[in-house]
C-alpha cells in the first residue's frame, strides 16, 4: 500500500502550515553547524526586510560559512 499527500504538512495548504517563527527556527537549526552566530543574526535581520532592501543590501544576502567548513566538504568531480 502506498500513501500520498498533495502538499507537505508545513506547506501553506498543508495540515500544519509553518508560521514565520517556524521558518526562522528551522533556519537557525540548519545554519548553526555551519554559520557563526553573528552571521545567522545578520542574515535573518536582512532577509526579514526583503521588500525594502536597497540594491546594495540585496548583494549582502550571501552567507559566509564558519572557517574550515568549506575546506572539509568534498570537492565535486567533473560537471556532474
Amino acid at each position: 500500500m502506498v500513501d500520498e499527500i498533495a502538499v507537505a504538512d508545513a506547506h501553506p495548504l498543508g495540515a500544519r502550515p509553518f508560521a514565520r517563527e517556524n521558518y526562522i527556527a528551522k533556519f537557525r537549526l540548519l545554519a548553526e553547524p555551519v554559520l557563526e552566530p553573528a552571521e545567522i543574526e545578520r542574515f535573518l535581520a536582512l532577509v526579514q526586510r526583503l521588500p525594502e532592501l536597497t540594491a546594495a543590501e540585496v548583494g549582502e544576502l550571501s552567507i559566509v560559512a564558519k572557517p574550515g567548513v568549506l575546506d572539509a566538504a568534498p570537492a565535486p568531480q567533473g560537471l556532474f
